[in-house]
């Protein structure tokens, strides 16, 4: 009997001692969360930020994807954007903070949730804790009131985490920052056909979509049909730079607001 009881409490004794073990091998790295989600050092943890719920179209978003640079580093190449398809982003590693804006005069349709942005980041070995990302509006404002921008109890919001689901997402030329674009353009490799990829695109009434031209310069025409062709190739670049510049100046207005 006496050995009976030895050998259970010798069993007991040694499961105790697995149990207390555990959590601190097994499972050490269950206590690295990222917007409450376990990870472990070396994933890649995918942030997805989804709106709806808004009545009338919005003109415009400047948003910012704050991050803890000594837990978190991002992907580059990872950042995307569904509805915002024609958005101008500016990564600033250093400060761990993810800028981008976008604006549509035709307005986008945000009345059904809709992605906004998706970007994804390397967990770090120095990552400890519960760590947070997390995207906040500087400015959304709709076509309808573009002096006030629209409150939480006017659109809804979701966020999903997800760990090493990550896909390499190719933003379109006008979703680099503006430095990147400002020296793209005064480049000997920039091509005015760029400037209209993507467009016309979904933001765009059917009524109003169009098949742009590039008008090429033959080299067997004489020198004043070569020369009214220049000419008008500048006029469709200043045209173009003249969108693009305009639509940062009102983001960039509304910012200093």
């Amino acid at each position: 009997m006496k050995k009976k009881l030895y050998s259970a409490t010798a069993v007991l004794t040694m499961l105790l001692t697995l149990f207390t073990f555990l959590p601190t091998t097994a499972f050490a790295d269950g206590d690295v969360t990222v917007n409450g989600v376990s990870v472990n050092k070396g994933d890649i943890v995918t942030y997805e930020y989804y709106v709806g719920g808004v009545e009338d179209s919005v003109a415009g978003a400047g948003c910012y994807i704050k991050y803890d640079t000594s837990c978190l580093e991002y992907v580059d190449g990872s950042i995307g954007f569904d509805i915002f398809n024609n958005a101008m982003h500016n990564i600033m590693a250093d400060e761990g903070t993810i800028y981008f804006s976008a604006v549509n005069a035709y307005g986008y349709d945000l009345s059904k949730e809709r992605l906004v942005v998706t970007v994804s980041f390397r967990v770090l070995d120095t990552a400890k804790g519960s760590i947070t990302v997390k995207n906040e509006f500087d400015e959304f404002f709709t076509l309808e009131n573009e002096d006030t921008d629209l409150t939480e109890d006017q659109y809804t919001d979701r966020e999903v985490t997800t760990v090493n689901t990550y896909q390499e997402n190719t933003a379109p030329f006008l979703g680099t920052d503006a430095d990147e674009m400002a020296e793209y353009m005064t480049s000997d490799s920039f091509k005015l056909e760029d400037l209209f990829n993507g467009v016309p695109n979904e933001n765009v009434p059917e009524s109003e979509r169009s098949n742009v031209s590039i008008p090429s310069i033959p080299e067997d025409e004489t020198d004043s049909a070569s020369s009214g062709n220049t000419i008008l190739v500048i006029i469709i670049v200043v045209f173009c730079l003249a969108a693009v510049g305009a639509a940062v100046f009102v983001v960039l207005k509304r910012k200093k607001k």
